[in-house]
């Protein structure tokens, strides 16, 4: 039984040494996926923060609306009819420091220029990655005039 006593010490020793170090690097809450539903079924949205203007996001499909503080604790801890948080996204200090310092909601591309110049997330994106994503994103354009204007011979 000593045994067992003193391994138990020891992890949990060992628990507290690996997390200490985490607090010495400050990390923020930035967004929150939600699953309203069962195991069987439901529906996700997303809440992010914005560090600029100090608010909340609720992006829900094509909807997306500011929401209190407390909404998205309220929805993310559970109890809240069938909601609880999904997974959580957390960034460095440093980050958000940048994300506090930089107006999201004031870019905008010009079509003729890379999506991501201009953007806190240009120098992490790889070029071929980003090209990949262009080449996409036009795919998807392409798909919807096409389809568009099918509906509109029809």
């Amino acid at each position: 039984m000593n045994s067992l006593e003193e391994q138990i010490v020891w992890l949990q020793d060992q628990v507290k040494k690996t997390y200490s170090k985490l607090n010495k690097k400050p990390y923020h809450l930035h967004a929150i996926c939600i699953h309203d539903g069962s195991a069987e079924s439901g529906h996700y949205f997303t809440l992010i923060k914005d560090h600029h203007q100090g608010i909340w996001r609720k992006f829900n499909d094509v909807k997306v609306n500011e929401v209190s503080e407390e909404e998205v604790f309220k929805w993310s801890v559970g109890g809240y009819g069938a909601m609880t948080a999904y997974w959580l996204v957390y960034i460095s200090d440093k980050r958000q420091q940048e994300h506090k310092g930089t107006d999201f909601n004031s870019y905008s591309a010009d079509p003729s220029s890379k999506a991501n110049s201009g953007s806190v997330y240009g120098s992490i994106i790889p070029a071929e990655i980003d090209s990949l994503i262009e080449a996409e994103n036009q795919k998807v354009i392409t798909e919807a005039q096409n389809f568009k204007a099918n509906e509109l011979a029809k």
